[in-house]
């Protein structure tokens, strides 16, 4: 199976791979700390800040990037950081290649597996049915955070109109299915009216109905399935999943809006749907 964030352009992978970088000996424990830089370095093993001159060559982990196929070294200065995770960076195409965990470095896929996200076990309740063999449940633990992180970077990357999202600043929804997060919803109320904010499924789970019976759970989950809600600043792909639901309906004369309304200043109509523009009174 392909990755399922192929074609992403901010998260790359690769293969694993060692590679021989500068190393210094932590004054404080003795542990080896692979780091290029002379001068501050701190310890992964202690945390001590000591003083860093004596380099030497040591075996290092590290990662090809599939995108530009530079060998990139978890070093210190590889790192950023992403939520409460240490991530390492491609210093040649800036993609972020991998992430710290427990379990040592792991591809950005990795973090997206059903069994990590939810802390290796299923819940006895895992969340409320969105279709067959998929499911949603609300973002209760860091893991279920940072996952939104991860598809957030992911959409914000083959899409602009997601940058408007900061995950961990909304209400949001997750979705899953057997091996994967898949995707996200982001909400709020505004007024009496829940709000719909983003909704991302990632490509390889699109053209299967998830996104359509997400959208329904959802609403049902905090709400109720006949609600009115809104949305907000709608990109192409939502109206067209709008008008799937028949929250809206195409017509000669324009588009009426049965079950939903349109928020906020920026609209992508479908080319297809030709002149026809949302209003906003």
């Amino acid at each position: 199976m392909m990755t399922i964030l192929e074609g992403a352009t901010r998260w790359g992978s690769g293969e694993p791979t060692t590679v021989q970088d500068a190393a210094v000996t932590c004054s404080n424990c003795g542990e080896t700390v692979f780091a290029q830089t002379v001068g501050d370095v701190t310890c992964d093993a202690c945390d001590a800040a000591f003083y860093a001159t004596d380099h030497r060559s040591e075996t290092c982990s590290a990662v090809e990037c599939a995108d530009c196929g530079e060998v990139i070294s978890f070093i210190q200065e590889h790192r950023c950081t992403i939520g409460e995770w240490d991530a390492y960076h491609c210093h040649h195409c800036t993609k972020n290649i991998a992430i710290d965990t427990d379990n040592g470095p792991q591809p950005p896929e990795k973090l997206l597996q059903t069994d990590w996200v939810l802390t290796g076990q299923l819940p006895d309740d895992p969340g409320t049915d969105v279709t067959y063999g998929v499911w949603m449940t609300r973002p209760r633990t860091a893991r279920e955070e940072f996952a939104t992180k991860v598809l957030n970077a992911e959409a914000k990357a083959n899409d602009s109109s997601f940058h408007a999202y900061v995950p961990g600043e909304t209400n949001a929804h997750l979705c899953f299915n057997g091996e994967y997060c898949i995707g996200y919803i982001t909400w709020n109320y505004d007024s009496d009216q829940p709000e719909l904010g983003q909704l991302y499924i990632l490509p390889e789970f699109r053209g299967q109905g998830i996104g359509s019976a997400f959208v329904e759970a959802w609403l049902d989950d905090i709400a109720n399935s006949d609600a009115r809600f809104n949305v907000n600043n709608p990109n192409a792909n939502m109206f067209r999943l709008l008008r799937s639901i028949g929250a809206i309906e195409v017509t000669e004369e324009g588009m009426e809006f049965h079950r939903c309304d349109i928020t906020g200043h920026w609209f992508d109509v479908p080319d297809e749907w030709k002149n026809q523009s949302p209003s906003t009174d």
